[in-house]
């Protein structure tokens, strides 16, 4: 083999391992952007459900409405939870 044919072989080498590098870190970015968007959506979900229960609470917990949409509430938020 010639040096020039090492050469040119090395080279691409590197351009094919630099090519499986960039698909490679391109998946797992799309793949952790989805997963951010999955956990802030849980996270104003979490948050929603924490301001109603707490409304519920000012409100009067003894009132069976406001029992109730506490209850609802801490369902909803328990089964997020689980996914």
């Amino acid at each position: 083999m010639k040096i020039k044919q090492k050469v040119f072989s090395g080279i691409g080498l590197l351009f094919l391992m630099i090519a499986l590098l960039t698909i490679v870190s391109i998946t797992f970015v799309h793949k952790l952007s989805n997963e951010t968007k999955n956990i802030l959506v849980a996270n104003y979900n979490t948050l929603d459900y924490s301001r109603n229960m707490l409304m519920s609470l000012n409100n009067g917990i003894v009132q069976p409405k406001e029992q109730k949409i506490f209850e609802l509430n801490l369902k909803q938020q328990q089964i997020t939870l689980l996914k």
